[in-house]
């Protein structure tokens, strides 16, 4: 929130650009909670590597965000803003939850076709819209032809179950849902994330 009111953007979101509190010793996925005393623990962290970021909120078009966290109207050479943080935070939370990156061995038609296999169809407009020919032309009739990426890439992607399928907490997977809509303007706020369900204390 400091950031959005001095006019930046993170830029490049990802586990080892957030610093814990070293005082603090996590030790398993209840790290939030002590069973005994169920209250919500907090924990300070710091964000460091603020030099990806854009200085203003004027909307891009450079390539930004390291490829795992990367949203997709970057990959695709679309105009991008602020929202990409979000995108990249449902990332965070994917992979925070499952222990595994949520998309992408490490390319970017790899991670398009993962985002398409996890998330769903990319809209008609995105694909019209992309300025990268060898991006724009994976997709045949609205869907990523998986000839179009590696064999490793496919099959390390296609046994992994789509995240609306997925047994897991609904909260979060509700706020990883909205975090990763295609519509940058579908993303929640830093307002609505702080105040999603899943990250306000139960009674």
């Amino acid at each position: 929130m400091i950031l959005r009111s001095i006019g930046r953007l993170h830029g490049d979101l990802k586990p080892e650009n957030i610093l814990i509190d070293p005082s603090i010793q996590i030790t398993n996925s209840d790290m939030f909670l002590n069973t005994a005393n169920p209250q919500p623990r907090y924990l300070q962290v710091k964000l460091i590597d603020l030099e990806s970021g854009s200085k203003y909120y004027s909307w891009g078009h450079k390539l930004i965000t390291t490829i795992y966290y990367r949203a997709p109207e970057v990959i695709l050479g679309l105009p991008w803003g602020h929202e990409i943080d979000q995108w990249s935070l449902g990332c965070i939370a994917f992979e925070l939850y499952f222990g595994k990156i949520s998309f992408s061995p490490g390319e970017s038609e790899a991670n398009l076709f993962g985002i398409q296999h996890m998330i769903g169809q990319f809209p008609e407009k995105m694909i019209n819209e992309c300025t990268i020919p060898k991006f724009k032309r994976l997709f045949e009739n609205g869907l990523i032809n998986p000839k179009n990426i590696s064999t490793e890439s496919y099959e390390a992607l296609v046994g992994c179950t789509p995240l609306y399928k997925l047994e897991m907490d609904s909260d979060l997977k509700d706020l990883i849902l909205k975090l990763l809509s295609f519509d940058p303007f579908h993303r929640p706020s830093l307002d609505e994330i702080l105040n999603h369900p899943f990250l306000v204390p139960k009674d």
